[in-house]
C-alpha cells in the first residue's frame, strides 16, 4: 500500500474508533442517569387491569367434581390484587347430590387466592322452583356457603318470605333465614319472627 493510502486508511479508522467510543460514552451517560421520575399524576393513577376478556367461562373443581361454573359478559383480572372483576355474571353452584343453585348478578368479584366470590347489584338466586332476591351475597369457597346480611326475599310454590339475612349451606342443602323473618305458607299460615326470639 502506498504511504498516502496508509495515512488515509489510518485517518478513517481513527475517526471511526473515536465516533464509536463517543457514542458508547453518550449511551452510558444517558443510561446512568436512570429512569425519569414520573409526574405525581402518573404515580397516583389507579391500577389498571392486567387483562380484560369478554364472554368468559370459568369452572372451579374440587376432588374431581365441579363446585361451580361462572359465566360473564366480561372480566378484568387484577393480578396484583389477586382478584377478577366480572360484569353481568351467572354462576351455577353444584351442591349436595349435584343439586344446582343458580345465581345472577350485575357485578361480582372473585378472589383468585381464596376462590371466594362476592356479587352485588340485582342479585337473583334460583333453586328448585324457589326464587330469591337481595342486594349482595358472598360465596365462601372453603365452607361452600352462600350468605348475605342484606334483606332477602324468597318466593316459591306456596311460600313468600322475607328476612334480614340468609345463609345457605350447599354441602348440607340447608337454608337459614334470620332477623325479622316474616311471610306466608300455603297462602294462609303466617310466619313472624323478631330479633331476640
Amino acid at each position: 500500500m502506498p504511504v498516502k493510502s496508509k495515512q488515509a486508511f489510518r485517518m478513517i479508522l481513527t475517526t471511526i474508533i473515536v465516533f464509536t467510543i463517543g457514542a458508547i460514552v453518550l449511551i452510558y451517560v444517558d443510561f446512568d442517569r436512570g429512569p425519569e421520575t414520573p409526574d405525581k399524576k402518573e404515580a397516583e393513577a389507579p391500577k389498571e387491569a392486567n387483562l380484560v376478556i369478554g364472554n368468559v367461562r370459568q369452572v372451579s373443581k374440587k376432588d374431581g367434581r365441579d363446585e361451580w361454573l361462572l359465566e360473564a359478559g366480561s372480566v378484568k383480572y387484577l393480578t396484583a390484587e389477586n382478584k377478577a372483576v366480572f360484569e353481568d355474571l351467572s354462576v351455577v353452584f353444584y351442591g349436595k347430590d349435584n343439586k344446582r343453585t343458580y345465581l345472577d348478578a350485575k357485578e361480582g368479584v372473585l378472589k383468585t387466592d381464596s376462590r371466594n366470590i362476592g356479587v352485588h347489584e340485582n342479585v337473583r338466586i334460583r333453586r328448585r322452583g324457589y326464587h330469591m332476591k337481595t342486594e349482595s351475597i358472598d360465596y365462601l369457597h372453603r365452607d361452600e356457603l352462600l350468605m348475605t346480611n342484606h334483606p332477602v326475599f324468597l318466593t316459591g310454590p306456596q311460600i313468600e318470605l322475607s328476612a334480614d339475612a340468609m345463609k345457605m349451606d350447599l354441602r348440607t342443602d340447608k337454608i337459614i333465614f334470620t332477623g325479622g323473618v316474616k311471610g306466608t305458607l300455603n297462602g294462609n299460615i303466617e310466619i313472624k319472627s323478631r330479633l331476640g326470639f
